[in-house]
C-alpha cells in the first residue's frame, strides 16, 4: 500500500511571510506532531516538515501532498492564507484533500472562515484529534484522498 503524504508546515512567528528571528528553526510542536502522526498510523502516513517561508520562497512541490497541516500563531494569518492559497492550486476539490490548522491560531474560533482550504482547526494539544484522524479513522482519510 502506498503511504499517504502529509505536509506539516511551521509558520510560527512568520507573520506575513518572513521570520525576523530563528529563521532556520522548526518548533517542537510541529516536529512532535509530524512524528506522532507517523507513529500512530503505523508508518502508513509519511510526513514532511518544512518552514512556511520555504514554501513561499522556493519551488516546493505541493502537488504530492493531499493533506496539509499548518501550525501558526494569530499573527501568522497572512502567511497561512498564502500557503493554503498556493496548496489549493494543486488540490482545488475539497472531496480529495484535507487541510488542518493547529497551534495558537486555533484559538480564533472564526479562523476557518478566514483560511480558504482549511477544513479543521485543532484547538489545544493535538494528540487526541490526531489519534482520531490518523489511527482510528485512517481508512476514511485514505478513501477521501485517493
Amino acid at each position: 500500500m502506498k503511504k499517504i503524504e502529509l505536509l506539516v508546515v511551521d509558520c510560527l512567528t512568520s507573520g506575513k511571510g518572513q521570520r525576523l528571528y530563528t529563521r532556520d528553526f522548526i518548533g517542537a510542536g510541529p516536529r512532535y506532531i509530524a512524528g506522532f502522526i507517523e507513529d500512530i498510523s503505523n508508518q502508513q502516513v509519511h510526513t514532511t516538515l518544512i518552514r512556511g517561508e520555504s514554501i513561499l520562497n522556493e519551488n516546493f512541490n505541493l502537488e504530492k501532498f493531499p493533506i496539509l497541516c499548518v501550525s501558526s500563531m494569530t499573527m501568522d494569518t497572512r502567511i497561512t492564507q498564502k500557503i493554503f492559497h498556493k496548496w489549493l492550486k494543486f488540490h482545488p476539490s475539497s472531496s480529495n484533500r484535507l487541510g488542518i490548522i493547529g497551534g495558537p491560531i486555533s484559538s480564533d474560533l472564526k479562523i476557518l472562515n478566514r483560511i480558504e482550504g482549511a477544513d479543521l482547526s485543532i484547538i489545544g494539544e493535538g494528540e487526541i484529534a490526531m489519534q482520531s484522524l490518523f489511527q482510528k479513522n485512517l481508512h476514511i482519510i485514505e478513501e477521501k484522498i485517493r
